[in-house]
């Protein structure tokens, strides 16, 4: 085949027309040796000229691609003869959106590959298509030199575009997160789940010349370790004053009438909670505001839970802006209802739902008195103690203390586990271990139904079983064991009923018609000799009877 292709010395290949060539390598005896089949073609890859999408023949690489690219767009944009197709990192035809680390494979009308190029798609360092905090993570690993990245995720992790991958990329990154740069070309977010939504926090009410204090807190949380997106507000009315990180890392820009924010957990530990408070924010009331409504908006979140990323639907708070109504010194709390004001009682104790970020109190006082709270924020161990000082119009200072215990969140057990499985009489393979599912067994001809004997390692769990009913040949039963919190586990038992023997069966009616026959003589016997002897007895007594007759 030195005709279609040139090797040299070095390995170097040269094509030199269309066609297929085999190159072989042998050892320096020929003992061993290894072979591989180029094809050249005039048909490689290539896309429209009017599409973003580019070869980069040097790394082998499709680039150009924005995040949540779907694979039905990238095969409408190719230019070539043949047929392409998509196949996802573990060689599966994809057809969702192009994640790095993706093929695009050219094949000609033979069937014959021709030509195949690796996805990098700048931004998805994970590779799932789309941009999230799960990147961070990622490119945190390429800086700190752990795992392992090729060059597509090499090249995807160049966010600045300036051909090396270093703390830049990472500032780049997180400005794309928190939607300040447009570095990364987005064409899709993630696919909206209704499991878990966030939600911005306020008091009952808002009172003009006082400041508003939001609460972002993450409902259905559980498992979640990373969240970024943009809380909207009237730029007009409210003035944005600081914001109160809580136990993740916690980064805020403010934009022009929104604030975006980047909150996760560096360990990648997923709250263990239902309900996270994940930021606090302040803002001051400008001029104008009363009798405002004020709306704030959170949205464009996107929230990462156990490596796959979720965008949330957006929501809405609305508040109006109230005139403080003078009066007597009174302090209520909107959301407990163990507490009862009195002035002459200085300490207090409630307790708040599970749900509760933020203690949500109300204070009356007269014209001329001031009235000081301290943070109303409960934290991660559940305890809070919120102090209000109250200045009359004396100028004398009242000291009332309020002890906050927020209820430990009930969680459902999720141990959807055997601690035991037995077939009554006979010995499953392999021998019962909680991890391993699948088990076989073989029961002779009269066992027509499988004993089974199981016991859940949580009491809690509810245990389902199949018809155990067996036929002749293979049966398949399962014992289905679903958790508390609706996680579900299936056993699966292989059962094979052997055939009957029909030798034994023939031998048996044998043996059965023999023993009859043979019990014959003795049933006969043991019915007619008690007859026999019955009369016998009969007969002497009547003789003696008529003897004795005639000698009277």
């Amino acid at each position: 085949d030195t005709d279609i292709i040139m090797v040299d010395q070095h390995g170097t290949v040269t094509a030199l027309k269309t066609g297929v060539a085999t190159v072989r390598a042998l050892t320096l005896h020929g003992a061993f040796y290894d072979e591989c089949i180029i094809t050249v073609s005039e048909f490689l890859i290539r896309f429209d000229s009017s599409t973003p999408y580019k070869v980069d023949r040097d790394n082998r690489l499709v680039i150009g691609v924005g995040v949540g690219t779907f694979a039905t767009e990238i095969i409408s944009a190719l230019n070539v003869d043949g047929s392409a197709e998509i196949l996802d990192q573990n060689g599966n035809k994809a057809d969702g959106v192009v994640g790095t680390g993706m093929v695009l494979v050219l094949k000609n009308n033979n069937d014959d590959e021709i030509d195949r190029l690796l996805f990098s798609v700048k931004g998805d360092i994970n590779g799932d298509g789309y941009l999230s905090a799960e990147d961070l993570y990622c490119l945190i690993e390429i800086l700190e030199n752990i795992g392992s990245y090729d060059t597509a995720y090499m090249k995807a992790a160049d966010i600045n575009g300036n051909g090396r991958v270093a703390n830049g990329d990472m500032t780049a990154l997180r400005a794309q997160l928190m939607y300040f740069s447009d570095n990364v070309q987005i064409k899709r977010t993630p696919p909206v789940i209704n499991t878990t939504n966030i939600n911005a926090l306020l008091n009952t009410r808002i009172f003009n010349g006082e400041k508003v204090v939001v609460t972002l807190q993450l409902d259905g949380a559980r498992g979640v370790y990373a969240v970024n997106g943009r809380l909207y507000f009237n730029k007009e009315l409210l003035e944005y004053v600081r914001f109160i990180g809580q136990n993740w890392n916690d980064t805020v820009h403010m934009g022009d009438g929104f604030i975006s924010f980047l909150s996760y957990d560096t360990g990648r530990n997923g709250s263990d909670r239902s309900s996270k408070t994940l930021l606090v924010l302040e803002f001051a009331l400008k001029e104008g505001a009363l009798g405002q409504q004020l709306l704030f908006e959170v949205a464009d979140i996107i929230a990462v839970n156990g490596g796959v990323s979720n965008s949330l639907s957006k929501t809405q708070t609305l508040r109006t802006v109230q005139q403080r109504i003078e009066g007597d010194f009174n302090i209520k709390i909107n959301n407990t209802k163990d507490f009862v004001f009195s002035k002459d009682i200085y300490d207090y104790k409630i307790t708040v739902e599970h749900n509760v970020a933020v203690v949500d109190i109300e204070v009356e006082y007269p014209n001329g008195a001031s009235v000081v709270i301290s943070d109303t924020i409960i934290p991660e161990n559940d305890k809070l103690s919120i102090r209000i000082i109250y200045i009359d119009t004396d100028s004398k200072s009242y000291n009332y203390y309020i002890n906050v215990t927020r209820e430990k969140e009930y969680i459902p057990s999720s141990n959807c586990f055997l601690k035991s499985l037995t077939v009554v009489g006979y010995e499953l393979s392999p021998l019962f271990d909680r991890d391993i599912i699948n088990y076989s067994v073989t029961v002779p001809f009269p066992v027509d139904i499988l004993s089974l004997s199981f016991i859940p390692e949580c009491d809690l769990s509810h245990i389902e079983v199949s018809d155990t009913t067996l036929e002749v040949g293979i049966n398949i039963v399962t014992i289905t064991c679903t958790a508390e919190n609706g996680d579900i586990k299936v056993y699966t038992v292989s059962v094979i009923r052997e055939e009957s023997d029909s030798s034994e069966e023939e031998l048996s009616d044998v043996s059965a018609d023999t023993d009859t026959k043979n019990k014959k003589p003795f049933y006969i016997v043991m019915v007619i000799m008690p007859l026999l002897a019955t009369a016998m007895i009969a007969f002497t007594l009547k003789r003696k009877y008529y003897k004795k007759q005639t000698d009277n």
